[in-house]
């Protein structure tokens, strides 16, 4: 007898084609409250995150700002050695003149055009420099400039110490090849030569104070920058300024120095953050000042009530908050 033939083998049952298995449970769905509360954990992250990565951003765009400054002062040093130790041209005796770049920022057509930049006819440097536009601009610089119906980028955020260079590009020959003038540097628009304050024309002549503490390059405002040159005014009572740095990288501006180092230093409502080298702060007709700056709101100008360079005299020289300078100041008087 064939006990195997009793068995009887059971198997689970598999629903047909076409039908459902209503034994089988149903995922749960996200009720409501759920949901909120997601959402509310992944603002609260972003929330967290977001500053860090506009900071670690704002790093980065510090670091290429630092090495386009590099590339600026090395090609300096490259064009001094092929000119007799001589620094860039910086202008003349009445704020015009010839510069080691042209084109003025408040001019559209002048600010999208890189041909300023990267032919050695109008950039002193671009033979030094392998012709790019790049290194004159900090990457953290969002200003523009409109014309002919459209808006593109400014091409420069960079200029040059007006108290370092020779004079060039005078009407009056004999002043042309003398160390660059400084003009605001007495806060009259119209300083000369060790009348009080040191210029320098060549490297050789940067004894006083050392080139370490020489600033060459700066990382100008956007609301300042306009032809090369940097002004800077040493009147100290009140402290007083003409142009002034940029405040792009978490309130810090790249500067290069005559001995090839760089540096970005940040600034404080009271000043200048410890240990950093720089100049003084902004000039006439700013509405801000270093306090309003490190509330996140950028110095703005006037620029119909500052009028030109040359219009502004002391009166328009306007009293600020006076930042202490560490090390050996900026220029040292004759």
């Amino acid at each position: 007898m064939n006990h195997h033939s009793d068995r009887v083998v059971s198997s689970p049952t598999v629903p047909l084609a076409g039908q459902f298995n209503f034994n089988r449970s149903l995922p749960r769905a996200f009720t409501l409250v759920e949901l909120l509360v997601v959402i509310a954990i992944i603002a609260i992250l972003a929330a967290l995150l977001l500053p860090a990565l506009t900071q670690a951003k704002q790093k980065a765009q510090g670091a290429f700002c630092l090495n386009n400054q590099k590339q600026l002062i090395v090609a300096t040093h490259l064009y001094a050695g092929d000119n007799n130790d001589s620094l860039l041209p910086d202008g003349d005796d009445d704020g015009d003149g010839t510069f080691w770049i042209t084109g003025d920022m408040t001019i559209p057509t002048d600010a999208i055009n890189t041909t300023y930049l990267t032919d050695p006819r109008y950039a002193v440097l671009a033979s030094y420099s392998g012709r790019s536009a790049g290194i004159y601009k900090c990457p953290g610089d969002r200003s523009t400039a409109s014309f002919g119906g459209s808006t593109r980028p400014r091409v420069r955020s960079c200029s040059v110490n007006a108290a370092t260079g020779i004079l060039a590009g005078s009407n009056i020959a004999s002043f042309n090849g003398q160390p660059a003038w400084g003009i605001w540097l007495d806060g009259t628009g119209g300083h000369r030569p060790n009348r009080p304050w040191r210029t320098y024309a060549k490297l050789v002549q940067i004894t006083l104070p050392s080139p370490s503490d020489l600033f060459i390059f700066v990382d100008e405002d956007e609301k300042s920058i306009d032809t090369g040159s940097f002004d800077v005014c040493m009147n100290v009572k009140p402290t007083s300024m003409v142009s002034w740095p940029g405040t792009r990288h978490n309130f810090g501006a790249s500067f290069s120095f005559a001995d090839g180092q760089i540096q970005r230093p940040g600034f404080t409502a009271s000043g200048i953050v410890p240990g950093a080298r720089l100049c003084r702060r902004p000039a006439a007709a700013v509405a801000s000042d270093w306090t309003a700056q490190t509330r996140g709101r950028p110095p703005t100008l006037d620029r119909a009530a500052a009028g030109s360079r040359a219009a502004r005299g002391t009166a328009a020289l306007q009293p600020v908050v006076p930042p202490a300078i560490f090390r050996p100041p900026t220029w040292a008087a004759a």
